[in-house]
Order: C-alpha cells, then sequence, then structure tokens
C-alpha cells in the first residue's frame, strides 16, 4: 500500500488469495464503496465460521466416544487379555469359537502391530493420492453417500447462494459474481455443474431452469425462491432466504444425525466390550458349570 498500489493488488501479494475477499475488495475500490464491501466480507467470512463450528459442535461427541471406545478396545486386547491367555493355556481349556476369535485379535495387535500401523499408513496414503488424481470422481461419490451425500450438497449450496447473494447486492453483475462465488464450493462435481450453469446463463438463459436440469436434488423450495428472484428482480434478496433456508435444513439435519449417532456409538462400543467379555468369561463358566455337576 505505501509503495501505491491497490489493497486488492497487496491482498495477493500477502498470499491471501480468496476469490470472494479479493472479488470484493475489487470491486468496492472501483465502485467506491470499500467500507461497505470490507464489511460483507466480514460478514461472509464470520457465517462461514458459525457453519464450521455447528457442524465441529455437533460430531465433538460422537467422535470423542469414539475414540475413547477404540482405545478402551486395544487397551484391553494389548494388556488384559494376553494375561488371561496364559491362565486358559495352563488349565488347557478347550476354548469356543468367540473366545478363540477374540484371542486370535489379541495377538495380532500384540505381535503385528507395526505391520497395522505400516496399513493404516497406507491406506491414509492411498486416500490422499487418490484425492488427488482422482477428485472429481471421489467428490462425485461423495454426493451419493447415503444421507451424508444430501447434507453435503446443501452445505455447498447454501455457502455459494449466500456469497452469489452478497455479491449482487454489492453491484456486481451476476455473470461475474457467479465466477467468483462458484470458487467457493470445494466439491469439484458441483463445481462443473455450476460451471455448467455459468456458461448457459451467459446465453441468456433462466437461472432457475438451469438450476433445475442440472442439481435435481436441489429443494422444491429453493427453485421457487429463484424463480421469484428473477420474475421479481429482486435475486439477490430471494437467493439470501434461499441460502438461509439450506442453512435451517443443514442445522436440523445435523442435529437429527447426532441424536442417531450417539445412541449407535453407544450401542457399537457396548456390542463390542461385551463380545470380548462374554468371549474371556465363557471358558470359565463352562469349568463352573462342569465343577457344580
Amino acid at each position: 500500500l505505501r509503495e501505491g498500489k491497490s489493497l486488492s493488488e497487496s491482498l495477493k501479494e500477502a498470499g491471501i488469495n480468496d476469490p470472494i475477499i479479493v472479488s470484493f475488495v475489487s470491486s468496492g475500490e472501483k465502485g467506491g464503496t470499500l467500507v461497505q464491501n470490507l464489511e460483507v466480507i466480514a460478514s461472509i467470512l464470520e457465517k462461514r465460521e458459525e457453519m464450521k463450528s455447528i457442524l465441529i459442535n455437533a460430531l465433538i461427541y460422537p467422535v470423542v466416544l469414539l475414540t475413547v471406545a477404540i482405545g478402551v478396545v486395544i487397551f484391553m486386547m494389548v494388556t488384559v487379555i494376553p494375561k488371561i491367555v496364559s491362565i486358559y493355556t495352563s488349565m488347557k481349556l478347550a476354548l469356543p469359537l468367540s473366545t478363540k476369535i477374540t484371542l486370535a485379535i489379541s495377538d495380532g495387535f500384540v505381535h503385528y502391530y507395526p505391520v497395522i500401523l505400516l496399513s493404516i499408513l497406507l491406506i491414509i496414503l492411498l486416500f490422499l493420492v487418490l484425492e488427488s488424481k482422482e477428485k472429481k470422481r471421489l467428490d462425485k461419490l461423495k454426493l451419493q453417500i447415503p444421507v451424508f451425500g444430501r447434507l453435503i450438497l446443501y452445505i455447498e449450496l447454501q455457502r455459494f447462494l449466500e456469497t452469489l447473494s452478497s455479491l449482487l447486492k454489492a453491484g456486481i453483475p451476476i455473470v461475474e459474481a457467479m465466477t467468483s462465488a462458484i470458487y467457493t464450493v470445494k466439491n469439484d462435481n458441483l463445481r462443473d455443474k455450476l460451471f455448467r450453469i455459468h456458461e448457459e446463463l451467459k446465453k441468456g438463459k433462466s437461472l432457475v431452469n438451469l438450476f433445475s436440469r442440472e442439481i435435481k436434488e436441489l429443494p422444491a423450495v429453493v427453485l421457487q425462491l429463484i424463480k421469484a428472484g428473477e420474475q421479481s428482480g429482486n435475486l439477490a434478496d430471494l437467493l439470501l432466504k434461499a441460502s438461509n433456508f439450506l442453512r435451517t435444513e443443514v442445522e436440523v439435519r445435523v442435529k437429527n444425525l447426532t441424536s442417531l449417532l450417539e445412541p449407535a456409538t453407544m450401542l457399537l462400543v457396548g456390542l463390542i466390550v461385551g463380545f470380548i467379555v462374554f468371549s474371556l468369561l465363557l471358558p470359565i463358566v463352562g469349568i463352573s458349570t462342569i465343577k457344580g455337576m
């Protein structure tokens, strides 16, 4: 700035390449509305953080519970079960199938943990390679996952519509605004669909018809709001309403998903620990039954 460069150029040189920030700052400098545009940027970033915090807060409890459960199971497999194995061996017991399975898993954890760790690292590495080289295919698969796919779609579209609304309110033409708003979408498959909509929009086609053709999973309410915005000339405000509708949908779906995940995680943990305890006690119960007879 001291050297006479514009704020948008200075931001790029500082490494801030977010297309929304740069676009808003650039348009604010050209139109003399920099103060208002900076306020809009702050609002967009604040809403992004709100959505992120909603998702993080919803997933904290199930993730912590599952992590603790995995830790408990590994602790039992590595420290508790090997001590019990010596008891079974000294008594020369005929072990049932469930006990054999538990002891085999425990033996794997104790003697083959380097192989297990290496396998986990290879799986993570393979996923990262696929994420970089086959991102479009993976992103398409993500949108097809039951329950989670629709949630991912709504989160991406909510961010896109909210940003597009803000850009339109700042006085940026819709074709230029869509170019910037599309780059807020992280899913490549959805981004390609939005680019197709963008190209057709340049030819003068209806936005609502393009959305209904390219993104068939969009709720009817969102399509009606976009249609009403085009017809009334108040597209920016109605896009914001569509964005708020999707935000509410995301919050409700996340809340419902969390309410299902918590008991499901506890049930899974209970079944795993219960199976381990049952398989360890079964031979001892068998001895007690024989002695009682």
